[in-house]
């Protein structure tokens, strides 16, 4: 069963898709948190820093976004809401 299909079936969902894998808790149940795979960092991981190589140079990152769906597209104040995916890799050598 796909994560779509596990959505749809579940009459017990109490949550949008938006809150979905947000590492957040938003139904009793705990559904919204189903079928999540995070990612996990050490404790030494610095978020702030761009990847570098030994050398010091920055490394290529390459982008990946795909979007799913526009939910929301407001034309008269030019907003929109959009679901996508968001991938970055880059290789580090250790």
């Amino acid at each position: 069963m796909t994560l779509l299909q596990s959505l749809i079936l579940d009459t017990e969902a109490s949550f949008v898709f938006r809150d979905k894998c947000d590492t957040d808790i938003d139904c009793a149940d705990k559904s919204d948190e189903y079928y999540c795979a995070y990612l996990r960092f050490g404790e030494n991981y610095a978020k702030e820093l761009i990847p570098r190589d030994e050398t010091g140079n920055a490394l290529d990152v390459y982008l990946n976004v795909s979007i799913l769906a526009f939910p929301s597209i407001d034309t008269v104040n030019l907003k929109f809401t959009a679901d996508f995916f968001l991938n970055l890799r880059w290789l580090e050598i250790s």
